[in-house]
């Protein structure tokens, strides 16, 4: 049995590495497979290890962003710099990868 879920999670774990959106490489490159030992049995997972993940997969609603760390936030739009200390995020569309790539492999067996 655990032989069978090791494949079964590093199957899930590909396939999700396939589905994932590419940026940079780095949501990507956490995802892995994990089997643990529970008192109850064996525990497979697919697991993405960055932090921003969750978002990424189910994303956010509309929410503000405040500059923290500097009086104002700066970025480009529109061929101008822009600076200003909130910006109102429209919120981002869910991504799920992994939920789609566990059930993609299961359609498959």
């Amino acid at each position: 049995m655990a032989e069978w879920l090791r494949r079964y999670t590093a199957e899930v774990a590909a396939v999700a590495r396939q589905m994932a959106p590419r940026k940079t490489g780095a949501l990507r490159d956490s995802i892995v497979p994990r089997v643990t030992q529970q008192a109850g049995g064996l525990i497979g997972e697919v697991v993405a290890g960055v932090p921003y993940a969750i978002y990424v997969h189910n994303g956010t609603s509309a929410h503000e962003i405040t500059a923290v760390n500097a009086s104002v936030l700066s970025f480009p739009s529109g061929g101008m710099q822009v600076f200003t200390p909130r910006v109102d995020h429209p919120g981002t569309k869910a991504n799920p990868f992994l939920l789609d790539a566990l059930v993609a492999v299961t359609r498959r067996r």
